[in-house]
Formats: structure tokens, C-alpha cells, sequence
């Protein structure tokens, strides 16, 4: 592994997530260790905010680069955003307060941008309407998603654009919360087991009290429990669905499925699910098994 070049090596390292690159520094491989050293200290903190307006039709935009050892934010422009080459990029979509105005032609440039690169966070909070006009905007990969208090239009590719990433993306969080979905009612259970089965970091996923979109309830914590039961092997990363819903539903399920303990083993003994009693959370983990020590003993006669 150490003959593999640098520049291989900076290309896998700045597409990971930031925990992962800092967990990459420490290890065995020389070469690997110091390209995850060398983008670490290269990558850059970008914060990209885009300000949706409540009624008039002006939208804002902000993109600043975090300092590391400073409480400055410096402000970058769509150029600088081009030009900067390692990045760990985090997307806001939030409710216009006033603020600087943002042509259509500059939102354009970025959503295009945006569209074509790997995000660290995308988070969406508390915006009124998100329509049409984003879409080309969600990108292409994304580690977290959030999205909380904000209904999309019936135009909207959020839900399509959802589903793609449930099934190509390793995600390490999923929160959809009073969040609405105009015109139709859209369902990414299916989805959403797919990721059960994806390999990489633990997963967090709550979803609930949304409108004509997906809730984690009883049936589907049903769905869920059945299939890692059945499963000849236990889901192959950590995850945690969780839930504020407290109905004789759930009660009932954790009766039938636990009969008054807080864990079950999984027939493998690889693994086991947890859901503490007065929990709303369901946690499926895996046993990391210790590499034995295939050295063989001397026995002295």
C-alpha cells in the first residue's frame, strides 16, 4: 500500500467526511498517514447559507470560509468556491431575514456548483416554501442530511432526489422532522431499508411528525426488526432509528418482540438490537470481532 501515489491519496482523502480523514492520520500505511495529514491541513470549512424569502421574490446568499483557531469568518464568492480545491462543504437553506440580495443568475452559478460536488451537511431549516427553483440544486453526495419545519412544493425534486441518495449514499444522519410535501403523498420506507443493509460509519435516522411523507411508527420499526430477525447475518453497521411516538402500537411491538428485556441477540451472535424500556429509539449493532493472534505457541518439554 505504500507505493500508491500521493495524488491517489488526497483524491480518496478529500472525498471522505471529516471524522473519517482525521481517523485516516493514524493509520499503519506511511503514504496514507501523510496524505491524510497533508488535506487536513489544506481542507478548507465552507458554509454556504441560501436565504429563501418568506413573500417578496428576493432570495440572499452568503458563503464564508471558518477560520480554524479564529472566530472569523471570511467571505468567499462563487469564484473562490470554483477555485478552492479541498473543501469540506456545509449547505444551509434557511428563511430570509433580510441580508444581502442575490441575483438569479448568481444563484444559478452556485446551485450549479453545488450540485456537481460532495457536501458535508446539507441542512434545511424552517423555510416556507422550496419549489421548483432548487432543481438542480441537492447535491450529488452528501453525508447528513436535516431538514426540519419546511414544506416543499409539489413541484419539488426533494423527495426523487431523497431516494437516489438513501440507496447510493453510506449516510451517517437522516433527520426529517414537520416537514411537508404539497400535492402528494410520498413514502422512502423502501429507501430507507436499503441503507439497513449499506456498509460505513453508524447511522442516525428521525423522522416524525411529518405531512404526506414518511414516519418512523410501529409498522415499519415491525418491518425492520423482521428483516434483521430473518437476516442470516446481522445489519452490517450501527444504526439507530428513533421516534418520539409512545402508542399502544409500539408498546404492543416491543412486548411481542422482547418480551420484557431491553436487548435481543441475533441468531448469528454477531450482533444484537437494543430498545431500552421507556426508549423511543431502536438500536441495531454489530460485533467488531478481535483479530486472534495466529502466531503459533512454542510448547517447551
Amino acid at each position: 500500500m505504500d507505493s500508491v501515489p500521493l495524488l491517489f491519496v488526497e483524491s480518496v482523502s478529500a472525498s471522505l467526511s471529516k471524522d473519517s480523514t482525521y481517523r485516516l492520520k493514524d493509520c499503519r500505511s506511511a503514504v496514507w498517514k501523510v496524505g491524510a495529514e497533508h488535506i487536513w491541513t489544506v481542507m478548507k470549512d465552507i458554509d454556504i447559507q441560501v436565504l429563501v424569502p418568506r413573500m417578496d421574490p428576493l432570495y440572499g446568499c452568503l458563503i464564508s470560509e471558518r477560520i480554524p483557531s479564529t472566530m472569523i469568518a471570511k467571505q468567499r464568492s462563487i469564484d473562490d468556491l470554483r477555485r478552492i480545491r479541498f473543501a469540506w462543504v456545509y449547505v444551509n437553506i434557511l428563511p430570509r431575514l433580510g441580508g444581502p440580495e442575490a441575483s438569479i443568475k448568481s444563484l444559478n452559478a452556485l446551485f450549479s456548483h453545488v450540485s456537481s460536488i460532495h457536501v458535508e451537511r446539507l441542512r434545511m431549516q424552517c423555510v416556507r416554501r422550496i419549489d421548483s427553483r432548487f432543481q438542480n440544486f441537492f447535491p450529488n453526495s452528501v453525508n447528513r442530511i436535516s431538514t426540519t419545519c419546511c414544506t416543499f412544493g409539489a413541484d419539488s425534486v426533494f423527495p426523487e432526489w431523497l431516494r437516489r441518495i438513501l440507496r447510493s449514499n453510506s449516510l451517517h444522519e437522516l433527520s426529517i422532522t414537520s416537514t411537508n410535501v404539497e400535492g402528494r403523498i410520498e413514502d422512502v420506507e423502501e429507501d430507507l431499508i436499503h441503507q439497513s443493509f449499506m456498509h460505513g460509519k453508524p447511522l442516525e435516522i428521525y423522522m416524525t411528525g411529518n405531512q404526506n411523507f414518511t414516519n418512523l411508527n410501529a409498522k415499519f420499526f415491525r418491518k425492520v426488526l423482521d428483516l434483521w430477525i430473518n437476516s442470516e447475518t446481522p445489519f452490517p453497521r450501527e444504526i439507530s432509528y428513533l421516534s418520539n411516538i409512545r402508542n399502544e402500537e409500539m408498546r404492543t411491538l416491543r412486548r411481542e418482540c422482547f418480551n420484557g428485556k431491553e436487548s435481543l441477540l441475533h441468531k448469528s451472535r454477531n450482533g444484537k438490537v437494543i430498545w431500552e424500556i421507556g426508549s423511543t429509539a431502536i438500536k441495531f449493532t454489530r460485533n467488531v470481532s478481535k483479530k486472534k493472534d495466529k502466531k503459533s505457541k512454542k510448547v517447551n518439554h
